[in-house]
């Protein structure tokens, strides 16, 4: 069965199968009827406040999971062009921005919610190369190639690192996806990473959300030039009166 773009049905079906739950104890949990349970699973209600709470609290699900389920009662959020996107960080001050990051080694660039690259610096293209493509890089598809398989820079990546890297990466695009479930380019994005089977072995395999990297979730990279390893620290922050543009920053951590 093809992978969908997130629904409240959808999510609060997988939920409950992924913790094991009989429609019957999941009504039980929730203090509501199983007709009610199963009117939700196929969209044929939406639930209140409190009824969501009460499944929420049902599924036991955390902050980030909590968070995602109130979304997708609400309408989803707009998503901006790119091209839009990309004039609204195409000045002088935005751009001296990336580059005073750059003298001091920070490698930086702006992304757009669904981690495609609006602008960047010299430094991050540098520790990442054959992310940066012309026009089309984002970050999702270099993880994810449609063509199957994993990145170069990747398949370096010991175990466990790349599965808890992959499920970071999964669970990052859930967010996203469900926030802009209805935008064309993002159901188009969804559409390519559905070709590889990583992603979607994480996406059914797990109910992981996330809006953010915390930062003691430290990134492992190689040096390009030297293939030692290092870890960076990641950071990505909303701009301020900028709806839509990010700005994603990794200093590295290299060892004396």
């Amino acid at each position: 069965m093809a992978l969908e773009m997130p629904s409240l049905a959808g999510w609060l079906r997988s939920v409950r199968t992924f913790r094991g739950l009989t429609r019957e104890a999941a009504a039980l949990r929730a203090h509501v009827s199983v007709s009610y349970i199963r009117r939700i699973e196929n969209e044929q209600l939406i639930p209140g406040r409190q009824i969501l709470d009460h499944l929420i609290s049902a599924y036991e699900l955390d902050d980030p999971q909590a968070r995602f389920t109130r979304e997708l009662c609400e309408p989803p959020y707009e998503l901006p062009p790119l091209e839009v996107l990309r004039k609204l960080i195409a000045t002088p001050d935005r751009l001296a921005n990336l580059e005073q990051l750059d003298r001091i080694g920070i490698q930086s660039m702006y992304i757009d919610p669904l981690q495609n690259v609006l602008a960047y610096n010299n430094s991050y293209a540098d520790a990442v190369p054959g992310v940066i493509e012309e026009g089309s890089a984002n970050l999702l598809l270099w993880a994810f190639p449609p063509t199957g398989g994993t990145p170069a820079m990747d398949e370096r990546y010991p175990e466990p690192h790349l599965s808890l890297e992959t499920v970071m990466r999964v669970a990052l695009a859930r967010a996203a996806f469900g926030r802009h479930r209805d935008a064309p380019r993002a159901v188009h994005l969804f559409e390519l990473l559905c070709r590889n089977d990583r992603f979607v072995a994480v996406w059914e395999g797990g109910i992981d959300v996330a809006y953010t990297r915390e930062p003691g979730n430290l990134l492992q990279r190689f040096d390009p030039d030297t293939g030692k390893p290092y870890t960076a620290s990641v950071e990505v922050t909303e701009m301020p009166g900028l709806y839509g543009v990010r700005l994603f920053t990794s200093v590295p951590r290299r060892s004396p």
